[in-house]
């Protein structure tokens, strides 16, 4: 499991989340946490989920678009690539 924890708002987070993707998928799968202390902002451009990587946001975490649109927040939120 790989964990990020820049939630500010306005890093674009893609590079990282990416990375810790193509870590899981080399690594045989495994899953891409976000969280924060509370509630917290991700942003990222376009991102690919690879076969047997999940990606998880805890609950009060929201995930934007660096266009401003929320992909997927508030509620705890997972998506599979499985």
């Amino acid at each position: 499991m790989a964990m990020l924890r820049v939630a500010d708002g306005t890093t674009d987070n893609a590079a990282a989340i990416q990375a810790a993707i193509n870590g899981c998928a080399a690594n045989g799968g495994g899953l891409v946490r976000l969280l924060v202390a509370g509630k917290g902002i991700y942003v990222s451009s376009p991102i690919t989920l690879t076969r047997h990587v999940g990606l998880h946001l805890d609950a009060g975490v929201i995930l934007r678009g660096t266009n401003g649109d929320v992909i997927a927040g508030v509620t705890p939120f997972f998506a599979s690539g499985m």
